[in-house]
């Protein structure tokens, strides 16, 4: 059973029984995993052991899904409309705005993955957010040959603002032209679960290029987390709609991919990335059948996303997990056409993920699979990274122990616009 609190019981349980829970769990929690370090002796400091645990109990009970019979859902972030004020935003290197975007248009054919919901979950306008440059004209129509990203948020599919952290804002600063990014509507009651995420990316991808006229594949997709699914499930529908004869949306230059879930952390040796799509650790497994969902549990922050986040999203799907929308990783062996097509169109994929993190099997099953398809895939394999946390580098407290990770991602998504630069746009 999953559950929504009113906003005002959710409110005070905030404000009274979480900081209990919190006060209480995290003490326990400090005192038990600085015993675990010493017995099972980790290859990284005690620091980083009691943040990554104390993190992943904080993260747990803060979202009140220490009630796992309740299903408790969070609330619907109010902000999501609304441009931050945060360091990023107040930047004078960038100009950011949000615009209330088109629902997907009628024309665009609904294919079976929609259909099997009619009825349950609809269009929405959608809030989008550009940033660039400052002294960009943000919603121009595009230049001959101009590029964009378009991103989709992390956050489990039930929480994530995209201008929280300095990710789009990266992105920015080296591609030095606009991203987009679609906040999506989060899986959080029974009309905004899947396939809403994915109608509102397609709404996304819809104003990019009708709109605003960028050719698709002057277009990189990039999501970390859940917004690595988003994107793979975006890219998916797009590559169908091309199958049922609709071409007018086309497929994307490329995907960047973070935090994808994989295998044992010790099981691949490190690959020396190469220019793809950006898949930064992107989450590609619903079922949680990989192994290092419980090998990695206590060297990541990650929390239970089978508690809340995943019955959640696929509420309107829950015997269906292993389809490709939500667990592409299964599709092993290069033997889904998709991949294959994504290869004859050229689609370059850039993956990140951290050997440490608990979807490391999942991204690795994921990064195999793709290249067996023939799909030019660069998979930047980080040393003891956890989930995602490129994203937390300007948080001095994580380093030097946790947050090391970004220099290399952040090479390996310049080598990644590089490669698009010397294969020339559209």
């Amino acid at each position: 059973m999953l559950i929504q609190l009113p906003r005002t019981l959710h409110t005070v349980l905030d404000f009274t029984l979480v900081p209990a829970l919190l006060v209480s769990g995290l003490s326990l929690t400090a005192v038990v995993h600085l015993c675990t370090y010493f017995w099972i002796r980790p290859p990284f400091s005690l620091k980083r052991h009691l943040i990554v645990n104390i993190a992943r109990v904080g993260l747990t009970i803060g979202d009140l899904s220490v009630f796992p019979g309740l299903g408790v859902v969070p609330q619907r972030d109010a902000r999501e409309q609304t441009v931050l004020s945060n360091w990023y935003t107040k930047s004078p290197d960038t100009d950011v705005d949000v615009r209330i975007i088109e629902p997907l248009s009628k024309d665009v054919p609904r294919l079976e993955i929609i259909e099997r919901v009619k009825g349950k979950v609809g269009e929405a306008p959608v809030p989008g957010f550009m940033v660039a440059p400052a002294g960009t004209a943000l919603w121009a129509r595009a230049a001959p040959g101009e590029r964009v990203v378009l991103h989709l948020v992390g956050g489990g599919y039930v929480t994530g603002h995209p201008l929280e952290t300095h990710g789009v804002f990266s992105l920015v600063d080296i591609t030095r032209g606009r991203v987009f990014s679609a906040n999506y509507r989060k899986s959080l009651d029974d009309a905004t679960a899947f396939p809403a995420s994915l109608l509102d990316s397609l709404a996304g991808w819809q104003f990019l290029v009708h709109e605003l006229g960028f050719a698709p594949r002057n277009i990189t997709l990039a999501g970390e987390s859940a917004g690595g699914n988003a994107v793979l499930a975006l890219t998916r529908y797009l590559d169908e709609l091309e199958q049922h004869g609709y071409t007018a949306l086309g497929l994307p230059a490329g995907m960047i991919l973070a935090a994808v879930r994989v295998a044992d952390p010790l099981a691949f040796p490190l690959l020396t990335p190469t220019p793809t799509d950006i898949l930064p650790q992107p989450w590609s497994d619903m079922t949680c059948s990989f192994p290092s969902i419980k090998a990695n549990k206590y060297t990541d922050y990650l929390m239970d996303l089978s508690v809340y986040a995943i019955p959640s999203h696929t509420r309107h799907y829950s015997n269906q997990l292993s389809d490709a929308y939500f667990s592409p990783a299964l599709s092993m062996h290069g033997d889904d056409p998709h991949w294959k097509r994504l290869a004859s169109a050229r689609v370059a994929v850039h993956v990140s993920g951290g050997t440490a993190e608990a979807l490391w099997d999942e991204i690795v099953a994921l990064v195999q699979t793709m290249q067996a398809a023939g799909v030019d895939v660069a998979f930047a394999q980080l040393a003891l990274g956890v989930h995602c946390d490129y994203l937390i580098k300007d948080f001095a407290v994580m380093q030097p122990d946790l947050a090391y990770t970004w220099p290399a991602v952040k090479q390996g998504w310049i080598e990644y616009f590089e490669a698009l630069d010397k294969r020339g746009y559209n």
